[in-house]
């Protein structure tokens, strides 16, 4: 997911591009899709003059391959590089969505599910891996970066971000559980430092935010979770996933996420 990794691994990339003994890079192997780290890569590569193509292994869902090709071009890719990529005909599901993913432009207007890098845990890229981002403390308020590879000014989108957070569904006071209420544990939204004002509790772990798209810049964002005014913020409180919707006309009725 970095360069460093890479070092460790005995791939001294950077060397070779002085050296010019590379005509384009290849990054991730598609295991690093989700990651910001990618920019690393891309910089050191356009650094040197030689053109930078991240990678996506295997056909994903349609959405999923627009999402990553869209966040591929913000981080300034000059391509993407496809492996395990195979049966494209004419016609099919893959050569359509080939046709959109080549340019930001094409891929403006489709719905789009970001998520932040959780890591790459393989045994045979041990050397390699690096630790997954969830579960995380509520309390901590850690960073978490999602890239957004669309510009949202003047599309119509909206933005929705769902979390799952654990331990928060157990402190309910003994009306609420004889009333079967879900107790009112209120969090705290903030992308890029601003509050997102609109956050509600589905169910007893599933939360949603509507994020205004002015929020959100094109590239990497870093968004904060943390225990809302009048939370008990209990130290077992653990953020265990999220996924921002970026939902352009006709909308989506319901956030994808699911307990």
């Amino acid at each position: 997911s970095v360069p460093d990794a890479s070092l460790r691994a005995g791939l001294d990339v950077e060397q070779w591009m002085k050296e010019g003994l590379l005509d384009l890079l290849i990054i991730g192997a598609g295991g690093a899709a989700d990651s910001p780290n990618q920019k690393l890569y891309i910089d050191m590569a356009h650094k040197y003059g030689i053109p930078a193509y991240p990678c996506i292994n295997h056909f994903r869902p349609p959405q999923q391959m627009r999402t990553w090709a869209s966040n591929f071009w913000a981080l300034g890719a000059d391509g993407i590089y496809f492996f395990n990529w195979f049966g494209v005909e004419d016609g099919s599901e893959k050569h359509k969505v080939l046709s959109q993913m080549g340019d930001p432009k094409t891929l403006i207007g489709h719905d789009k599910l970001h998520k932040p890098d959780n890591g790459f845990v393989y045994w045979a890229y041990a050397h390699e891996s690096w630790p997954e981002t969830f579960p995380i403390g509520l309390v901590y308020g850690t960073p978490i970066k999602i890239i957004v590879g669309d510009d949202l000014r003047h599309t119509g989108a909206t933005a929705r971000l769902t979390m799952k957070i654990s331990g928060l569904e157990t402190s309910a006071n003994l009306y609420e559980m004889i009333a079967s209420v879900v107790p009112n544990e209120p969090i705290m939204v903030l992308i890029n430092g601003k509050l997102v004002p609109d956050t509600k509790r589905l169910d007893k772990t599933i939360y949603l935010a509507n994020v205004p798209t002015a929020l959100l810049a094109r590239g990497v964002n870093e968004v904060r979770v943390l225990p809302g005014k009048g939370s008990s913020a209990r130290i077992a409180a653990m953020i265990e996933s999220m996924e921002l919707l970026i939902d352009y006309p006709p909308y989506t009725a319901e956030p994808q996420m699911r307990a």
